[in-house]
């Protein structure tokens, strides 16, 4: 599946006064490392057009936020329930009150008529009505062309000639207007007259020759009318576009063409559309906004995007910006011109200022106390995984120095490791003191609040009465007190957080570590903790003398009916663990232990079936993000071909389901291995997974606060059914692939892609390490190239966007 990327079809911009977090200053080029084993197909990224949304209500000088109209030309004006108001750069001015809500708003260069539920006025002339509105009679539509300006009410159509004061009735449209039908929506072409969307469909009508028709649509398979239109426009070639529940229909050389929701339509209850200047079009919907542009749609719904889900109006300017009337105020899709690398210096900043917590910089996603609006002084909170998160931020810094060469990107590095290091040593010398080497989960100060009131052995014990999963084990304490009494730290570790710790050791040690103390202090952290795991027979042992939950990998679990669902997975865990504790330490035992797993303990098979699932939407996706971080750490140290072609089997049964979820991680550490050795490559795998990726990469958000999402109501969505999956809300595309990125919440690649809706008040703000980790691991793999100049030929055939 070709995906394309958000500049086809519109024109560079020069965006001035739009912050977004911190300033896009010009940078140097990165320049791609060529890839540690293996050749790839990089791809040039230059600059793209990167969607921004921006709201407007009463704050921004609107004179209510209750918007009804929009219009553009020279200028943008919204009309409101309380007036007309002109846009002024980045606020709103109140150019008209009224005393009465403006219903229609129509502007051609610098004239602008309007029309109340009582008159109907141009602004600037003498701020006078030009005509009255009697009783019994609504305004729809009014539309301002050369031939003068076009009103639609209930009682059909008029027209206001130029130069002139009396309207005229528009007889030959309304002679053949049925009875109690309502016109949705006008549009003008020089060549082809007036448009007129309506309840009874489409019709044409020519001033010139003083006709009006309903259009036929005609193909070459026969026609159809087009019925209850509520949106029509035209292109620059002057063929109509039309938006109607049947679908959106346009005119070709060949006929018309209707598209629904098997050609990828989200969503028909239209309300208007709008033709951008590159022929793309914005349709409003009561439920969100659709975009058309290149044979590629995108659905923009929910407050990431839009205040208000039920679009009244929309507007496109010259410049590609989409305007939106809601009830709740103006929204703006603006495009800014952006390259990967500043997307990733905004990220850098944001985390950096909203997102570290404690002084080893733990990386999570922070409360904020108003939807939608960053602080500083917000609610930061421990996870159970910010071991595995800190670890994924480390790594992308990881590779970040390792192309950048910034001082900022080491120390980051450094800092996360040293975080990561610590849960390691906290746990040692206090009152609940577990085997040496065990790391915990994550810490606390003690200076706050204590955890124990929350994870409290009471609610151990009836948590284990509910839950039939005869691992789940009482702590006591869940939380104990450091040695020195400055910490409390988090039981129960599992194979999430030594997943995600394992990938940055190696990370850290090949791409970090240049002094002998940085190398030091990592084999220290990785001996130890790899030690422990080969002492207590392949697990995690807690204070309590006891294996902790989900930290167990040895043969005597694995291979029986104890863990039989995560035989494949855990065996690939503990052999990434060991293979890197080998690389990184030399330590000869580890590759013994190694040797001794795949060949007397049966993992060179157990390897084989990795994932247990039903296909495309099960699963658990924690376990992705786990398997793809390990399979890299064994394609990176692995040299025996008969492993790696064993290695290549499992992944592949496993990327066969991943492809579909345009995870842009997973397709990149796929890629590294799939374009060195093609051994046993799936037809159904093929070189769009790089392509993909970026595209992903482009897509990615930068308003990274969790709003609610909804999917389940579209049209090109294939519902997983409960056959498949017990659980409900689960879908894709009609394609067979997940949602874009854009068009769902993501905070880590440990996310479902498959579930279609989300809830989310926009308090919480999530880190954009996700971003990070595949963009600067794809820069030095030679996947992303953002400096053709860079562009190794063994790095494949880069192609121009």
């Amino acid at each position: 599946m070709k995906r394309h990327s958000l500049n086809k079809g519109f024109s560079w911009l020069v965006l001035a006064g739009l912050v977004i977090g911190t300033t896009l200053a010009t940078i140097e080029p990165l320049q791609a490392k060529p890839p540690i084993r293996g050749t790839g197909k990089g791809e040039v990224v230059g600059e793209y057009l990167q969607q921004v949304a921006v709201q407007y209500t009463k704050e921004e000088g609107l004179p209510s936020k209750d918007i009804l109209c929009l219009a553009a030309d020279n200028g943008i004006f919204a009309g409101t329930a309380k007036g007309i108001a002109q846009f002024e750069g980045s606020t709103w001015k109140t150019v008209l009150k009224t005393s009465s809500p403006v219903v229609a708003l129509t502007t051609l260069g610098d004239t602008v008529f309007y029309a109340t539920q009582t008159e109907i006025g141009q602004l600037g002339v003498d701020d006078k009505a030009i005509a009255t509105i009697r009783d019994g009679v609504t305004i729809t539509e009014m539309l301002l062309t050369p031939e003068g300006l076009y009103i639609s009410s209930n009682e059909g159509l008029d027209l206001l000639p130029n130069g002139s004061s009396e309207q005229v009735e528009v007889k030959a449209f309304n002679d053949i207007l049925p009875p109690e039908t309502t016109v949705n929506q006008l549009a003008y072409s020089e060549g082809r007259g007036l448009a007129i969307a309506s309840t009874n469909g489409l019709y044409l009508y020519s001033a010139k020759d003083n006709q009006a028709a309903r259009i036929h649509a005609a193909t070459a398979a026969g026609g159809w009318f087009l019925a209850d239109v509520r949106g029509v426009g035209f292109d620059s070639q002057g063929q109509l576009r039309v938006a109607a529940p049947q679908g959106i229909a346009f005119e070709t050389q060949e006929g018309w063409d209707l598209l629904t929701g098997s050609e990828g339509l989200p969503y028909n209850d239209f309300t208007k559309l709008a033709v951008g200047s590159k022929d793309d079009v914005w349709y409003a919907t009561h439920i969100g906004a659709v975009h058309r542009y290149d044979d590629i749609w995108e659905y923009r719904q929910g407050r990431r995007w839009i205040l208000d889900d039920d679009i009244r109006d929309v507007v496109v300017t010259p410049n590609g910006y989409s305007w939106f009337a809601t009830a709740k105020g103006v929204s703006c899709i603006k495009l800014v011109p952006m390259t990967l690398r500043e997307k990733a210096d905004f990220f850098n900043a944001e985390i950096e200022k909203y997102h570290l917590r404690t002084e080893y910089g733990y990386v999570d996603s922070v409360r904020m106390k108003e939807p939608g609006v960053k602080i500083v002084d917000n609610q930061k909170h421990d996870s159970d995984n910010d071991g595995l998160w800190t670890s994924m931020y480390g790594a992308a810094h990881a590779f970040e120095y390792a192309v950048t060469k910034t001082p900022e990107s080491k120390a980051r590095a450094n800092k996360a490791f040293r975080a990561i290091g610590f849960l390691s040593e906290v746990p040692q010398g206090g009152k609940h003191s577990p085997p040496f080497g065990f790391p915990a989960r994550t810490i606390l100060p003690t200076s706050g609040r204590n955890p124990n009131d929350h994870d409290s052995v009471e609610h151990d014990k009836e948590k284990r009465e509910k839950d039939p999963d005869h691992l789940w084990k009482v702590l006591d304490p869940r939380w104990p007190v450091s040695a020195d009494g400055q910490w409390y730290w988090k039981t129960d570790t599992s194979s999430d957080e030594l997943d995600g710790h394992y990938f940055f050791y190696g990370a850290y040690y090949d791409l970090v570590a240049e002094t002998e103390e940085e190398k030091s202090y990592c084999r220290e952290v990785v001996d130890r903790v790899s030690t422990h795991l080969i002492e207590h027979d392949y697990a995690l042992v807690d204070h309590d003398g006891q294996p902790t939950r989900w930290g167990q990998f040895g043969p005597h679990m694995i291979n029986t009916d104890k863990m039989t669902d995560l035989r494949g997975l855990n065996a690939i865990s503990l052999l990434a663990y060991i293979k890197t504790a080998y690389h990184v330490t030399g330590d000869p035992k580890y590759q013994e232990h190694y040797e001794k797993l795949l060949y007397e303990h049966d993992y060179f098979t157990n390897v084989l079936h990795p994932k247990w699932q039903n296909g495309p939407g099960t699963g658990n996706q924690s376990d992705d993000e786990m398997a793809f971080m390990c399979y890299y750490n064994l394609f990176q140290y692995e040299t025996d071909p008969k492993l790696i072609k064993q290695y290549t089997r499992s992944m592949n049964r496993y990327f066969l389901q991943e492809q579909y979820e345009l995870c842009p991680l997973f397709n990149f550490i796929y890629a590294l291995n799939y374009y060195s050795t093609r051994f046993y490559w799936p037809e159904a795998i093929g070189d769009e997974i790089i392509p993909e990726a970026i595209d992903s990469l482009k897509r990615y958000p930068l308003d990274r606060f969790r709003w609610s999402m909804k999917n389940s109501h579209r049209l090109d969505m294939v519902h997983v059914q409960k056959h498949v999956i017990r659980q409900r809300n689960r879908g894709y595309l009609y394609n067979g692939y997940a949602l874009p990125i854009d068009e769902r919440f993501v905070e880590h690649w440990n996310h479902d892609p498959w579930r279609m809706d989300v809830h989310g008040n926009g308090t919480e703000l999530a880190d954009g390490a996700s971003f990070l980790l595949p963009y600067y691991m794809g820069v030095y793999h030679g996947y992303v190239i953002e400096d053709p100049s860079s562009a190794s030929p063994t790095s494949g055939s880069a192609s121009e966007e």
